[in-house]
């Protein structure tokens, strides 16, 4: 793979098909299909409208996998609760999806 066609960019909610995709091929394996809970498409379209960021990894304008991060106080689960009562300037790590094909590479690491 030439990692000059490799880019990363926030999504938005037009890309939620995308997005959807990308997530529900994760459990094409056995293994993921027992494991993997999967995040559900109105709470991905929260984030994207808004309760937070989601920046995905392309390439060649296909979309390898994302991130989403959001600030506790708009989490589905609020997971600072028992570490700090001071949540300004804090965002909370929610998802990393990296479709099957593309896993190993370290791009989730990137996001």
């Amino acid at each position: 793979m030439n990692t000059y066609n490799l880019c990363f960019k926030q999504l938005n909610i037009q890309q939620i098909d995308a997005i959807v995709q990308c997530r529900d091929s994760l459990i094409e394996s056995s293994f993921l299909r027992e494991t993997f809970v999967k995040p559900d498409t109105d709470y991905l379209e929260y984030i994207l409208l808004g309760a937070g960021i989601m920046i995905g990894v392309f390439y060649d304008n296909t979309l390898l996998g994302f991130a989403s991060y959001v600030t506790p106080s708009k989490a589905k689960t609020d997971l600072t609760k028992f570490i700090t009562k001071n949540k300004n300037n804090i965002i909370q790590f929610e998802h990393g999806i990296i479709a099957p094909k593309w896993q190993g590479n370290g791009y989730l690491y990137m996001c």
